[in-house]
């Protein structure tokens, strides 16, 4: 490739950067008060200045550009405008815009130039079947789905905050143009400082690599939810839509880590969510201009895509087969379950993030028990009857009571002193785990089975929260509430109508995606059984269902509405499928099935968001 560039293309490159940037730098200065004249040097000096200096500046620019740095470029444009949209009210000046799109487009295309191998290499193996692009498609539907469902309701999730002003999109422009122009520049200087090496010592390719399918599910599922954040934690000065969503205390929570004042907790069974959730949120802001509510939803988001990662990880460690992980960490995505708790402020996705990273932890047994501590504290600190969970998976896996007691002891140790550390830092926002009193006021969250004849309705209600609406949507029960101070809001539950399935026929599209669920538990629990401790994987298939069993348990008589609790269970429920259903994983017809089952979850919990869409716009201020 030629180092310098011709005199006519030379030209033309330095009369569009000048104008560029005179579109940029010089409205600001016009004024009524000058003269033609003066208007027209005003205008006219600076074009020609910044004409020359980027007529000098090209051939140093130019000698660092090659051709697959381009192409990497066109590739990094679309995800780079896309980042910018999400986070560009965080940064509202064009010079800021520019800035945040230099930094995205540049990362973007270096990240995809070292990777293009790679990238390719992995895409290849993956897309082996049609059935294989049908999975990866269903993400990408999703993605197309809730855009259609923001851009339709603007007065719910208020898509405009996603659109650069066009005031800004010259400095957008010259972003990346200066993203192009530099690329080359940037590369050289990594590689000439080892940076490029380090990265490659520590096997960072061949990482994402292997795991590019679920990247490539966290990143689409990441999108969705955080669009849907936008409309379902309206800002803290607005409605309060706390105990709308199925008994979620979501404006509380978004007070609490979302704005710079917090908010106490007063709670003992969440003893270190605010070290980790209002921490990581504020960590956040920093890279968001400082916008707290922007970083608490992009938080839950990331959080949700999160899980959906581990999930595929864990069934790929399993497996080995990275498209039959897929389509469970699609299950898990587009579960009723994930779609409501990776969108709302609350716990229960951190929850179910803390769980899933122990048990994919847990996977290598082998491990020194101070590898898992972090997962367990956060499944403790979170929400204190999670750390059953850690316990039961870690004692059914390792089956060694020394090990499980020097575990347990320290992370009982670590979360006191972490709680004290907690206390320290938000004083009075907190009670302690460790005392009776401060626990056991918990108690007032119980007594739902108080009558005789109300627990038959309980058990069934529960039973189909822990098997049937956390993965497929029913319509939700609505109330609508007026409680001095603030205005009427609806109230949704899921309160199971006695004893039948009818609400599962509530629209066409619920139909396929139930038959299909009720058909994969079914085969599931068959192969269990069938296989039983023959099962390679039967000591974390035996955990999953005592995981069930214990939440089964602990509801019966806690908790006013069921489904809030779904996330933390959800996730055990879908890699007991999962497991269960190794056997087929390469089998044709079973990618099919999933792909379809992916596709008409899309559907079916599509038209429960429309609905949750429709039931809360009258109530939000516009």
């Amino acid at each position: 490739m030629p180092k310098t560039l011709s005199p006519i293309a030379r030209i033309l490159f330095s009369i569009l950067f000048a104008l560029a940037l005179a579109a940029i730098s010089l409205p600001q200065f016009l004024s009524s008060t000058y003269k033609t004249v003066d208007t027209a040097f005003l205008i006219a000096a600076p074009i020609v200045a910044f004409g020359i200096l980027i007529w000098l500046a090209l051939p140093t620019i130019f000698e660092h550009i090659s051709h697959p740095l381009l192409l990497s470029g066109f590739v990094a444009l679309p995800l780079a405008l896309i980042d910018l949209c999400l986070i560009q009210r965080a940064f509202p000046a064009g010079w800021q815009q520019a800035f945040v799109t230099l930094v995205l487009f540049s990362f973007y295309s270096i990240f995809f130039h070292q990777m293009a191998e790679r990238l390719m290499r992995a895409a290849k193996s993956f897309f082996t079947s049609l059935a294989h692009f049908a999975l990866a498609g269903v993400f990408l539907v999703f993605d197309a789905g809730i855009l259609a469902l923001v851009s339709a309701n603007p007065g719910v999730y208020h898509p405009e905050q996603f659109i650069p002003s066009i005031q800004n999109l010259p400095w957008i422009l010259l972003g990346l143009l200066a993203g192009f122009a530099i690329n080359g520049i940037i590369l050289g200087a990594l590689e000439k400082w080892g940076w490029l090496n380090w990265i490659q010592n520590r096997n960072w390719g061949e990482r994402i690599e292997e795991n590019l399918p679920g990247i490539f599910a966290a990143f689409t599922v990441c999108f969705g939810y955080f669009l849907l954040a936008h409309g379902f934690n309206p800002p803290v000065d607005s409605i309060s839509l706390n105990n709308t969503f199925f008994a979620s205390d979501t404006y509380f929570w978004q007070v609490r880590f979302g704005t710079e004042e917090g908010y106490s907790i007063g709670r003992a069974v969440h003893p270190l969510a605010l070290l980790f959730m209002r921490g990581a949120s504020s960590t956040l802001r920093l890279f968001l201009g400082g916008d707290w509510r922007l970083a608490a939803l992009m938080l839950v988001a990331m959080t949700g895509a999160g899980c959906a990662f581990l999930l595929w990880r864990f069934i790929y460690n399993a497996s080995g087969s990275a498209s039959y992980a897929l389509g469970f960490s699609g299950i898990l995505a587009f579960s009723t379950a994930h779609l409501i708790f990776g969108s709302v402020t609350e716990t229960y996705i951190f929850s179910a993030f803390g769980l899933l990273l122990f048990f994919v932890l847990l996977q290598k047994p082998e491990r020194e028990n101070n590898s898992f501590l972090f997962a367990g504290l956060l499944n403790l600190g979170i929400t204190v009857s999670n750390v059953a969970q850690s316990l039961i998976g870690f004692w059914m896996v390792k089956r060694d009571g020394k090990q499980w007691f020097t575990f347990a002891m320290r992370l009982a140790s670590l979360a006191v002193a972490l709680t004290i550390l907690t206390a320290s830092i938000y004083p009075r926002a907190i009670t302690f785990f460790f005392v009776p009193s401060d626990l056991f006021y918990e108690t007032r969250h119980t007594g739902f089975v108080g009558r005789a004849d109300s627990i038959p309705k309980r058990l069934v209600t529960l039973g189909k929260n822990l098997f049937l609406t956390n993965v497929v949507a029913v319509p939700p029960e609505v109330t609508v509430v007026d409680k001095a101070g603030r205005p009427p809001f609806p109230k949704l539950n899921f309160f199971s109508k006695p004893y039948g399935l009818n609400e599962f026929r509530s629209n066409r599209y619920q139909i396929a995606p139930f038959v299909i669920w009720v058909a994969a538990l079914l085969f599931a629990f068959v192969q269990f059984f069938r296989k039983r401790k023959a099962s390679p994987h039967f000591n974390f298939q035996a955990t999953f269902l005592i995981i069930l069993a214990f939440n089964f348990l602990l509801h019966i008589n806690y908790g006013f509405d069921t489904f809030l609790y779904t996330p933390d269970w959800t996730y055990a429920l879908i890699l007991f499928v999962g497991l269960s259903l190794l056997d087929f994983k390469d089998r044709v017809w079973l990618n099919w099935t999933l792909a379809a089952l992916l596709f008409s979850l899309v559907l079916a919990n599509g038209v429960f968001l429309l609905t949750l869409t429709r039931i809360l716009q009258p109530y939000l201020v516009p």
